[in-house]
């Protein structure tokens, strides 16, 4: 009894190695791995998306770099649902592309919305643009 109660421990001490546990919530966006699947320590099994705050990623005219600021807020049309969304500006980009005469933008959606996915297009309206 005690040999089958030590094999048992050992075998619960190896099952809890294989427990996995997100670093936080979010949504599975691709698995890769399958069940029964050998993998190395180290190997990617899932990969996650944290959908608890959406950013958008878009390219202002190089021009408005005097008036932007972070914090500006502005709105943003998505294709995908047909809505209009109001966002903040939370980050310029350190640098101007010479080509396009654009700068990067970072701005974040203002409030959770359910029916927002990442990966969705739009066009963002900023009131200050016609400055």
């Amino acid at each position: 009894v005690q040999q089958a109660r030590a094999e048992l421990r050992a075998i619960d001490a190896r099952l809890a190695m294989c427990s996995i546990k997100a670093p936080f919530a979010g949504r599975v966006v691709a698995r890769k791995a399958r069940a029964y699947d050998t993998v190395r320590q180290g190997d990617e099994l899932i990969e996650i998306l944290d959908d608890s705050e959406l950013y958008a990623d878009l390219f202002v005219p190089s021009a408005w770099v005097p008036w932007l600021r972070q914090g500006a807020e502005f709105e943003i049309d998505i294709v995908e649902t047909g809505k209009r969304y109001a966002a903040q500006v939370e980050r310029i980009g350190a640098r101007i592309d010479p080509v396009s005469r654009t700068v990067a933008v970072k701005g974040k959606l203002l409030s959770q919305s359910p029916e927002l996915l990442a990966g969705m297009s739009g066009q963002a309206t900023f009131s200050q643009a016609a400055q």
